[in-house]
């Protein structure tokens, strides 16, 4: 698609009409604690992976969300009955070294400094450390790992693909929402996406916690391409639980009124 971008003026009016503005915690970080109490000291046992197999059972919106899905799979057949293994217990080690720990396994790990200024003037720093401030931390960054993983498949065969785009809503509607659009679609510019994103009230936008929908191209998905626009979809997503990832034949439905 061209380099046309969105407007940032229309995006900014559509923010401040809806109220929203920069969130202040991670609303998904205790995924990433609890990955970290799973993996302390380096290794993973079947007890850990019971427990958190368990916390994910308990929070839908957690698991529902990729990569979290995935290690859920992962974690119900490691943990199923004759599943556990060293193969097993070896996948779910890189797994969530790689999509979930990108410094100290420790709970105590410094994730951040907070600074004061005293009565005398003078300013003091206090270090913030994950077990303190959970909603400070922030994923790795998975695109390059990414990458591999869209060469392979899950355990059941399934493709990755079907962990990592959502479902066409039924009561979809784009009015007053943020939509991105990604990758070359068949018969659309990105020029006229955006006319078509207007025509139903939408805003086109890049990706951001406040994206509500981004439709990635077919001939994307089917290279199994991950473009910066679907990369930064998905950390927000991991973050803010925001945006659905959709596909270009879902575009068609709400576009066409298929």
């Amino acid at each position: 698609m061209s380099s046309i971008k969105p407007d940032k003026a229309e995006i900014n009016a559509l923010r401040k009409k809806r109220g929203l503005y920069e969130p202040r915690d991670n609303v998904f970080s205790d995924i990433y604690l609890q990955c970290r109490i799973a993996l302390d000291g380096g290794y993973i046992t079947k007890d850990r992976a019971i427990k958190l197999l368990s916390y994910l059972e308990e929070h839908f919106n957690i698991r529902s969300i990729f990569p979290n899905n995935l290690l859920y799979e992962m974690l119900k057949e490691a943990c199923g009955k004759g599943g556990w293994s060293s193969d097993n217990e070896g996948m779910l080690l890189d797994f969530i070294a790689t999509f979930y720990l990108n410094y100290s396994l420790e709970d105590q790990a410094l994730v951040g400094t907070e600074l004061s200024v005293s009565s005398d003037l003078s300013v003091i720093s206090k270090p913030l450390s994950v077990k303190q401030h959970p909603e400070m931390i922030r994923p790795p960054d998975i695109h390059f790992p990414l990458m591999d993983l869209m060469s392979t498949k899950s355990n059941s065969g399934t493709s990755i693909n079907s962990y990592i785009y959502n479902s066409l809503p039924d009561d979809i509607d784009l009015n007053d929402c943020f939509v991105g659009v990604t990758g070359k679609f068949d018969g659309f510019t990105r020029k006229s996406c955006f006319q078509e994103i207007r025509k139903l009230g939408g805003v086109p936008a890049d990706p951001s916690y406040f994206l509500d929908y981004l439709f990635v191209a077919n001939k994307s998905i089917k290279e199994n391409t991950i473009s910066n626009q679907c990369s930064a979809s998905i950390d927000c997503r991991r973050v803010y639980g925001n945006p659905l990832i959709l596909m270009e034949d879902d575009w068609r439905n709400v576009i066409l009124g298929n």
